[in-house]
């Protein structure tokens, strides 16, 4: 999302202030971080670890180093990995990362206000975190690479029962269009961009606590979280590049949004760079960039950030602490390498694909359970970054459109059709205020767009604090959450449906079929939020009490043709889109044009599904 969003110049002042009261203006930034002494004794102190975890649980091991390192953020100085052989004899290697600790906790008022409270304790340790996918006795081993030199710890056994953890989510290898966990489990995500916290003293993590409570209430699954320089990135102009000691409380207050996300079952498309901070012409935050020679980096220019040697070795350190703290979770659902990289002077293939290329085989190389990866920003027809096997899902971010229903559900047909890939209706939303449609009307035709183009999940809508939460709008996640549950999208090898309307002027038709099932979502002509506008500014004329509150025009009479089943009888459930609810179910039967279904009046939109009984 380009910044229509309100936020930028404050958060710009914030940045400046922060760096005129450290005196980080034009120079590099040296951290006193406390280190032990050497010793002439292995290197490993006292290791933490449990005795037994759950299969897909979080194995934590907390530990000393006794080395004099001056930076423990940069593993060319230090390095520290975790060796796992399974019960099975498979060997997966995770790289380990410096931790400083914090006081957090909470707090609820008597007014039921819920507020942050976190202060930094002065205690720091070395920590490796891996989940293991097989039940049995593991074996692990740590290993510190230091001057040159590396060094292994004593061998450690621990224990992995069996959990009702589903795994790690991956392309379904049925169908690579869809994602399912390990256990075959399948998952079709119902998302929403929460993208960052207000920072000041009632949100930051309690802003999440409120966000997640509603939306996962409501069946919502999956959010989008920027590392966004005022959000939760552990590295900007007040830290310097490459020693992340300044911003311990952005990766811890991370550390939390993933447990909440766990707890709730919640799965984070993680996006690791926003546009502004290698613009110099959208949102720029150029100025405050330690890549930036004035803040004591090395470019002159944002444009040379995918192509110098120097900053992709920055660069490589961020994405080795991203993996090494929060690649272990089960809830990260995809890596996203950038947010718009349109807005940036590097977004031409032919400059950005081989960074993302580099940048793939290093992450895959770091992280073993192999997360999805995603982008945003590039064009479709740049087929040089969304071609590379590295990519697994293709993502648009929509904002402009004559026709909503239509122009979604197109989209999303054309990248599948495109890249035989997972594609997911990243962001969408409004150029100007949301409130000129308290109601929701343009989020609902987006997420509902998603499902019906053959996308991985819902569009996810943008305006997520200042207009879903503040307006209480998370039914439409009920009614979408609803009708998904339990349906396997990879199981029947779904193609667009030709089903259409009886009188197409009245509504549309959009969905997925195969020859024996379909899930179609019929959409009045009226259901748009533009119409919604029209009907508001006719109450205002005729001073309306309250002109808010319309009423769509009522569809009569009309039925959808399916064409392209196989012959036989079909139960057609009709669902109420918002409220998540069967209205009405009928058993039909094919004939010589296919299977006609008689609809209920509506004013809206409704959903069916069409399963073949014999």
């Amino acid at each position: 999302m380009v910044h229509r969003k309100r936020w930028f110049h404050r958060y710009l002042f914030k940045a400046l202030l922060l760096a005129l009261c450290a005196g980080l203006f034009g120079v590099g930034v040296t951290t006193s971080i406390p280190v032990r002494a050497v010793s002439d004794s292995t290197p490993f102190g006292a290791i933490t670890a449990p005795d037994e975890v759950g299969r897909y649980h979080k194995f934590e091991i907390s530990l000393d180093l006794d080395v004099a390192i001056t930076n423990p953020y940069d593993p060319g100085e230090a390095a520290l990995e975790g060796e796992f052989t399974s019960p099975s004899g498979k060997v997966l290697t995770v790289p380990g990362f410096y931790y400083r600790d914090f006081d957090f906790s909470l707090v609820t008022s008597e007014l039921g206000n819920i507020r942050e409270q976190m202060t930094p304790t002065e205690s720091r340790s070395w920590q490796v975190r891996f989940t293991p996918s097989e039940v049995g006795i593991w074996h692990f081993a740590l290993l510190l690479t230091h001057k040159g030199e590396t060094v292994r710890s004593e061998s450690r056994q621990f224990a992995v029962k069996e959990s009702d953890k589903h795994g790690f989510l991956r392309l379904s290898p049925r169908d690579p269009r869809y994602l399912e966990f390990d256990d075959g489990t399948p998952f079709f995500g119902v998302g929403l961009n929460m993208a960052w916290y207000e920072d000041n003293e009632d949100g930051r993590i309690a802003d999440y606590v409120r966000w997640l409570d509603a939306f996962s209430a409501a069946g919502g699954n999956t959010i989008r979280v920027w590392l966004a320089p005022w959000g939760f990135s552990y590295e900007w102009r007040d830290t310097g590049l490459g020693n992340y000691e300044l911003r311990q409380d952005r990766a811890f207050r991370l550390d939390k949004l993933f447990e909440l996300a766990e707890e709730r079952g919640v799965y984070i498309q993680l996006t690791m760079i926003a546009h502004g901070p290698f613009s110099r012409t959208t949102n720029t935050e150029w100025d405050a960039n330690p890549y930036n020679q004035k803040n004591g980096g090395m470019l002159s220019d944002p444009v040379a950030f995918v192509s110098n040697p120097e900053a992709f070795n920055f660069w490589l350190r961020y994405l080795r602490y991203a993996a090494a703290r929060w690649g272990y979770s089960t809830s990260l659902l995809a890596w996203e390498w950038w947010n718009e990289v349109n807005w940036t002077p590097f977004s031409s293939p032919e400059k950005l694909a081989p960074w993302i290329s580099k940048s793939a085989e290093y992450l895959k190389n770091l992280d073993p359970y192999q997360h999805l990866i995603t982008h945003s920003g590039s064009q479709r027809q740049d087929k040089a970054v969304w071609g590379m096997p590295s990519m697994d899902i293709t993502q648009v971010h929509i904002y402009q459109a004559n026709d909503w229903a239509f122009t979604l559900v197109e989209e999303a047909r054309k990248w599948s059709e495109e890249y035989g890939k997972a594609f997911l209706l990243g962001e969408f939303g409004y150029d100007s205020t949301p409130q000129l449609d308290p109601f929701g009307v343009r989020m609902r035709i987006g997420m509902w767009s998603g499902l019906a183009g053959g996308a991985m999940g819902s569009g996810q809508f943008w305006w997520w604090y200042t207009y879903v939460h503040a307006g209480d709008l998370y039914q439409p996640f009920r009614g979408l959450s609803a009708f998904v549950k339990g349906e396997d999208f990879a199981a029947h090898g779904f193609r667009p449906s030709p089903a259409k309307s009886s009188k197409r002027a009245f509504a549309d038709v959009y969905g997925l079929q195969s020859d024996d099932y379909a899930l179609l979502w019929v959409v009045s002509g009226t259901f748009s939020d533009a119409y919604y506008k029209r009907l508001v500014q006719k109450n205002m004329v005729k001073k309306v009490e309250n002109p808010l509150i319309v009423t769509f025009p009522t569809v009569k009479g009309i039925s959808v043709n399916v064409p392209e089943l196989k012959p036989g009888s079909y139960t057609v459930e009709i669902w109420d889109t918002l409220k998540g609810e069967v209205i009405a179910t009928q058993t039909l039967n094919t004939t010589a044009e296919g299977l006609s279904i008689p609809l209920p009046e509506f004013m809206e939109d409704l959903a069916l599904k069409v399963r073949k009984v014999n």
